[in-house]
């Protein structure tokens, strides 16, 4: 340590007078390739002299200032270093907790899609089961349909022939049973067809 350093609150003296005499006197300019402070009268000389003629010497009180600041910043790094770890904790503190969210949205999308492909199979299942009525019921009319038609077509040839060779004596005798038997198969056909009226809407 210099002895401009030992001055303390006292004020930085000159570190070569203070080498040559018990009360040195104080210092005005520092060296900073010397690290040594200078009063005037050994600044001056210290500039002229061929090998410390190139060094850097600032005022004493700017040289303070800077070290000063210089203690100023060396503590601000220390408490900004210091902040490294907490902003590292909170990260990871932020990524797990937004992992936990990630898995709770995933489970429980998951279940809804669960429940939703339940709901789906159960859905077809019934439909599945609604269509093979449905169409049992249709191929049971269309049989009850066609044999309809075929009596309804075997009684319109007996009508016919009826109409065109029968005798007034046929026509007596089978005329109350064609027009019963046609109320009859009328009676069956609106039946049918209006069994299978809901199956189209």
């Amino acid at each position: 340590m210099s002895a401009g350093e030992d001055a303390g609150e006292g004020g930085d003296v000159c570190d070569v007078c203070s080498g040559e005499a018990a009360s040195a006197p104080p210092a005005t300019k520092y060296c900073l390739k010397c690290d040594q402070f200078y009063c005037d009268q050994c600044s001056r000389c210290h500039s002229k002299i061929r090998a410390t003629a190139s060094h850097v010497v600032v005022p004493d009180e700017l040289q303070n200032q800077v070290k000063s600041d210089r203690e100023k910043i060396t503590e601000l790094l220390k408490k900004t270093g210091g902040f490294l770890p907490c902003i590292e904790k909170d990260k990871c503190d932020l990524v797990k907790r937004l992992a936990d969210v990630e898995r709770q949205i995933n489970t429980a999308a998951d279940k809804s899609i669960e429940a939703v492909e339940r709901d789906r199979a159960k859905l077809l299942s019934q439909v599945e089961s609604i269509k093979l009525k449905r169409v049992r019921q249709l191929e049971t009319v269309k049989q009850e349909v066609e044999q309809h038609l075929a009596s309804l077509d075997s009684l319109r040839q007996y009508a016919e022939t009826l109409l065109s060779s029968g005798t007034a004596g046929d026509m007596t005798r089978s005329a109350n049973s064609l027009h019963s038997r046609a109320e009859e198969l009328a009676t069956k056909v609106t039946s049918s067809v209006t069994c299978t009226t809901p199956f189209f809407h």
